[in-house]
């Protein structure tokens, strides 16, 4: 159940219908994350695993994603523009992972680590190389209707150190005319 304002005695109707605004955002917004993090802001999570965050629309930079059982959003508009690093179990859902023309990578999965990725855009220019996502050996990945965009000089779409049967590429779409490695791919498209 949600609570919601309701429009006070001798109220405008403007400020009636701003407060009823505030509080659809408000009934949205936290019933999908626990955190909602702007543009530039760092992601600070309140418990120390099992956040659900939301990123806003505009530019959000790299880091470690270390807090397990972390459930990333992205709302859409939102981009991650710097080297993300996961060290913990993670879902991704709907953010676009965005080379600014200078990373070697956009995600590196470390050992013991599982990260689904769902409905994710990864996208690298011309002027880079290297991976889209690298994984070293003893992680796990799922991508599912992830799209893959650009035309890097070089490097692997996904570069997986470890066993195939640790990743698998769903329904997922690779238009940079770069393959996968050591991957398990079930209907991909390019």
């Amino acid at each position: 159940m949600n609570a919601q304002e309701q429009p006070g005695i001798g109220m405008s109707p403007r400020e009636g219908f701003n407060q009823q605004g505030r509080s659809l955002v408000a009934s949205v917004v936290g019933g999908i994350a626990t955190s909602v993090i702007a543009a530039g802001q760092p992601l600070l999570l309140p418990k120390s695993a099992d956040n659900d965050v939301l990123l806003l629309a505009g530019d959000h930079g790299g880091g470690k994603l270390s807090t397990p059982g972390l459930v990333l959003q992205g709302q859409p508009g939102s981009r991650v523009t710097g080297l993300v690093r996961f060290t913990a179990d993670t879902s991704i859902r709907g953010v676009l992972f965005d080379s600014p023309g200078h990373l070697a990578a956009l995600c590196t999965l470390d050992k013991n680590c599982t990260v689904v990725f769902a409905g994710c855009r990864f996208r690298k220019t011309r002027l880079d190389v290297g991976n889209y996502v690298t994984m070293t050996a003893g992680c796990k990945a799922h991508f599912v209707g992830c799209f893959f965009e650009g035309t890097p000089a070089a490097g692997n779409v996904v570069n997986n150190a470890g066993l195939a049967a640790n990743l698998f590429i769903i329904g997922c779409s690779n238009k940079t005319g770069r393959l996968h490695a050591n991957v398990t791919t079930i209907a991909e498209t390019t």
